[in-house]
């Protein structure tokens, strides 16, 4: 299973490959694991339940770029901060906007202004001016410069004949047209079929069933049923660090609740590292690094099996590392942004009152 994990990291900016028996919730687990393997570029992977036609996909894929970019605004190109521009400055934008992008290579100044202007009238970027061509690669560079690997991950049992033909076209052009990495998982039942050699790598890499362990590496793992769902259908990794992850609406509610809290919002920084006391460091959702608190806003995909288990065995590895860790449900915060604040204030107190030690070492 690493082998295809690396495969899917390895595909070049400009092409699209299949990979066989790898699906949606796999690489979840597969790619955080491989860590600077991706080098600087973020894998951003959206889930079909079936086969999408041509333009379907490639609409799907511009609106979902155009929903992350302005969740990410005001910080686009990986590192450029727009928050100073105010819908007052409109449309006085042009030359504060193209001098920060001087030296940028292949970035629009043009399409910023015009894509600036639109978030800054409270509008969407759905219809942002510039050809589909032009749209495609701009997008994809405001949420990383650096390059994105695209990962269509399609789990359609009995597609129509014609329909894998127009996914591998599709996403062929997704590659070509915006200097994408494109990975297009599909179930191992396909790995011969003919329609797909547009995007057949020379030498197939299948994926194999992955096991799921429980605690001391026991086999015999249960899912509660309360808790099986499917996975969200969209997903990014890596996030801005210090920044909440733009494909989540609650870590950017509480980011705002917390941001008007005195005594919280100095303590907690999203999306960073907690170095433990094994191999792994893993990004979490919240982290008052001082205290050693550790917050997590998990959503829908946090209750399939894969997830559900990795978390378990997260929580363990940060526990013995010092870490304390709360959970909050996505729904909890959205429902009820008051009350989660008020978990995270009172773990926070626990914490400076009954360990105050780790705040003085």
């Amino acid at each position: 299973m690493p082998g295809v994990g690396t495969a899917l990291l390895a595909i070049p900016a400009g092409r699209a490959e299949a990979l066989f028996g790898l699906d949606f919730a796999q690489v979840q687990q597969i790619v955080p694991a491989l860590g600077a393997a991706a080098g600087r570029r973020v894998v951003l992977m959206q889930r079909f339940d079936r086969v999408p036609g041509a333009e379907a996909l490639i609409d799907a894929v511009l609106a979902t770029l155009a929903t992350i970019a302005a969740r990410m605004w005001p910080v686009w190109y990986t590192d450029i901060d727009f928050a100073d521009l105010r819908p007052a400055d409109l449309p006085d934008t042009t030359g504060r906007i193209a001098a920060r992008l001087a030296g940028v290579p292949e970035v629009s100044a043009l399409w910023c202004e015009r894509a600036a202007a639109r978030l800054l009238a409270g509008r969407n970027l759905g219809g942002s001016d510039g050809a589909m061509e032009t749209k495609l690669q701009q997008l994809a560079l405001a949420i990383n410069r650096h390059g994105l690997i695209l990962t269509i991950a399609v789990a359609d049992p009995t597609p129509v004949p014609g329909a894998l033909r127009g996914l591998a076209h599709a996403a062929g052009w997704l590659a070509r047209r915006g200097r994408l990495a494109v990975a297009v998982l599909v179930p191992a039942t396909w790995a011969d079929n003919p329609e797909l050699v547009e995007i057949a790598p020379s030498s197939a890499v299948m994926a194999e069933a992955p096991t799921v362990s429980g605690a001391a590496g026991s086999n015999n793992f249960v899912m509660p049923e309360t808790a099986v769902r499917e996975p969200d259908d969209i997903w990014m990794w890596p996030v801005q660090q210090g920044r909440p992850h733009p494909n989540s609406p609650g870590e950017q509610i509480l980011a705002r609740a917390l941001g008007a809290d005195p005594e919280l919002a100095p303590l907690f920084a999203f999306n960073r590292s907690a170095p433990t006391l094994y191999v792994t460091t893993p990004i979490v959702d919240l982290l008052w690094a001082e205290g050693r608190v550790v917050v997590e806003v998990d959503g829908d995909s946090h209750r399939q099996l894969l997830q559900y288990g990795a978390d378990r065995q997260r929580d363990f590895e940060l526990l013995v590392s010092g870490y304390l860790v709360l959970r909050l449900t996505h729904d909890e915060v959205m429902t009820d942004t008051a009350r989660a604040v008020e978990k995270i204030r009172r773990v926070v107190n626990y914490r400076r009152t009954h360990f105050p030690e780790v705040l003085s070492s």
